[in-house]
């Protein structure tokens, strides 16, 4: 029925679409099916022919509806995204509040920020940089909302930053790659010939001692390095004897020891390949990316 002009020819000149099947038909043999500027009162004809040409092709195999859990069917919104594209929203929320703010404090110094840098980074950088702020958000966690038609998924990824050196699948606009997520130590010095140090807290008896001791990432691996925050168990008798320490880049679950043990916390963790990055003195993120494509 598609292909015969004449009986479609026929079904325009009953309705006022006479003067356009001209631009509804292509060549011969082919409809314009993007063809779509008619009035409201004259698409009933037209959409029983674009449904019959659907039912056909499905009789007919030659098309199928793709599945919901299709990736074609899914959006992905990070949280940076999220915050450039809502940040009028909240600027106006703000406007009430900011004047009373800078009256009550006063500035001494004037900082300009590029929101744009902050916001829209290279999506090539999987280095996590610690001055700014929203590359630390943008990469550590993920915001994947999966739309269906019954209820809508919000699940978050995080990059844990206690397993630094390890390789982990990330996400990126460009596709699934395999890279090296890396994370500075937030509390490090570079000492005497760019060395770079992290402080830990020594243990005696059960206790730590006050003061502290500045060690580097190779040094760190001859301690058994133990967490102050994590609990194995929940009756807290068992966790006086065992404890989950950090040895040579693996997670160990021992027996209490005092000989070369030291107190960290996973904020506080050295890597490995913070001491392969020549340029922490300019902390270029792009400059630190190490990654492949699998």
């Amino acid at each position: 029925i598609l292909k015969n002009l004449n009986y479609l020819k026929s079904i325009f000149k009953l309705t006022i679409l006479n003067k356009n099947y001209k631009n509804f038909i292509i060549s011969k043999d082919k409809l314009n099916y993007n063809y779509g500027d008619f009035s409201k009162n004259n698409l009933l004809i037209i959409d029983f022919i674009f449904i019959l040409d659907l039912l056909l092709d499905l009789q007919s195999k030659k098309l199928c509806f793709k599945t919901i859990d299709h990736l074609d069917n899914k959006h992905i919104n990070t949280i940076g995204n999220y915050f450039q594209h809502n940040f009028k929203f909240y600027l106006k929320k703000f406007i009430s509040i900011i004047p009373n703010l800078i009256k009550l404090q006063k500035f001494s110094l004037l900082k300009v920020y590029n929101f744009k840098e902050l916001l829209i980074l290279n999506p090539l950088i999987q280095y996590l940089e610690q001055i700014n702020s929203f590359s630390e958000l943008m990469h550590k966690y993920k915001l994947n909302n999966y739309n269906s038609f019954s209820k809508g998924i919000l699940n978050l990824r995080e990059i844990c930053l206690n397993q630094l050196g390890k390789l982990c699948l990330i996400d990126t606009t460009e596709g699934i790659n395999c890279g090296l997520v890396v994370s500075f130590a937030k509390h490090i010095r570079i000492y005497k010939k760019g060395i770079i140090q992290v402080y830990f807290s020594s243990i005696f008896k059960n206790k730590t001692k006050e003061f502290l001791n500045f060690k580097t990432s190779l040094d760190q691996e001859l301690y058994l390095i133990q967490f102050n925050n994590i609990n194995l168990r929940k009756n807290k008798i068992f966790n006086e004897n065992v404890r989950l320490v950090y040895n040579k880049n693996n997670f160990r679950i021992k027996f209490f020891s005092n000989k070369k043990s030291i107190l960290l916390k996973f904020t506080d963790l050295f890597s490995f390949t913070e001491n392969l990055i020549p340029f922490i003195k300019y902390n270029d993120p792009a400059r630190c990316l190490m990654g492949r494509t699998r």
